[in-house]
């Protein structure tokens, strides 16, 4: 258990640095939190595609986690800014594609109001025009 908020821990602090304005330390954890919750939600649908022989979706799927992997590392590298506008279209897009393809068969479209008020959550006042682009 210890073992697994070690890890927890250094992957929400992940890009934070001695040099990182106080004031930013907050929205850089956020994404991260965000991340990990996004890849702990993505493990069971995986299976279900999987064992539904729904391969378009799997590879969409996959293609998500990917990018959202390079959205980690990006902000781990310390480019926070393009970071967050890759992790926050990929979302926002991973569910507008689910919400497309399920139509109102999976509540998928419900989950792209959460994803744009991430938008709000995740950008810093200051990169307000980035957080309207994305959102």
């Amino acid at each position: 258990m210890k073992t697994i908020k070690m890890m927890m821990t250094w992957f929400i602090e992940s890009g934070i640095t001695e040099q990182t304005h106080e004031s930013d330390i907050k929205y850089l954890r956020f994404l991260n939190a965000t991340l990990l919750l996004f890849v702990a939600a993505q493990l069971p649908v995986l299976w279900l595609l999987m064992a539904l022989d729904l391969w378009t979706p799997l590879l969409v799927n996959l293609a998500a986690l990917g990018l959202c992997g390079l959205g980690f590392v990006l902000n781990r590298r310390g480019s926070h800014l393009p970071a967050k506008v890759l992790v926050l279209s990929v979302l926002i897009a991973n569910s507008a594609y689910f919400a497309l393809i399920m139509g109102s068969s999976a509540p998928a479209h419900l989950w792209l109001v959460p994803m744009t008020v991430l938008g709000v959550l995740v950008f810093k006042p200051s990169e307000r025009f980035q957080m309207a682009a994305v959102v």
